[in-house]
């Protein structure tokens, strides 16, 4: 509901065509855990939507994700849960583009101990949201888009109290396809 709502002011804010762009990728996600002493890597499947109309695109994005560890004997893996709100810029243009993309955002982690069945250590929290795109037109409707995001974890809360908290990071490197869905509106 929420990404209609964005894609409909975009389209009455913008000066140009809005055309909706749906966006399925997939690729790993880096966590690093120097608790555990090692850096985790699993895949990761995402899916977003977004809308060209204004000067800098709109996008809502959602990943999933899972890791696996060993601690203390036993088998662990997280189900990570990642969800973004933000523009992207391009200041270059044609067949082939790279860009920048800010946005704030959220991750839930859910640890899931292997000879257990109940989930432990769920946790939710915010993230600011920096990434660079590259963008290849692959004729039609369609385009490679590749990305590295860094969802930077908890920064309110290392600035609010530093001796506290601390900034993480989950580090998502993605490849796959947009899709361009066809005009919305039309503005002159």
């Amino acid at each position: 509901m929420l990404a209609i709502l964005l894609l409909a002011l975009a389209g009455v804010a913008g000066p140009r065509r809005a055309a909706a762009q749906i966006h399925l990728a997939t690729g790993v996600i880096v966590h690093p855990s120097p608790s555990i002493g090692s850096t985790q890597v699993g895949p990761l499947l995402s899916l977003a939507v977004s809308s060209n109309s204004t000067r800098f695109p709109l996008f809502l994005e959602g990943s999933v994700a899972r890791t696996d560890f060993t601690s203390l004997g036993q088998d662990y893996h997280h189900n990570c849960y990642l969800l973004a709100l933000g523009a992207a810029w391009f200041p270059t243009g044609g067949a082939t583009r790279v860009g920048v993309r800010l946005g704030m955002g959220a991750v839930g982690e859910y640890e899931i101990v292997e000879i257990d069945s109940s989930p432990g250590g769920d946790n939710w929290i915010s993230a600011v949201v920096p990434g660079l795109v590259l963008e290849r037109d692959l004729g039609g409707r369609m385009r490679l888009v590749m990305g590295l995001t860094d969802y930077v974890l908890g920064p309110l809360n290392a600035i609010v109290d530093p001796d506290e908290y601390g900034i993480g990071h989950r580090i998502l490197i993605a490849a796959g396809v947009r899709l361009r869905l066809g005009a919305l509106a039309a503005q002159d």
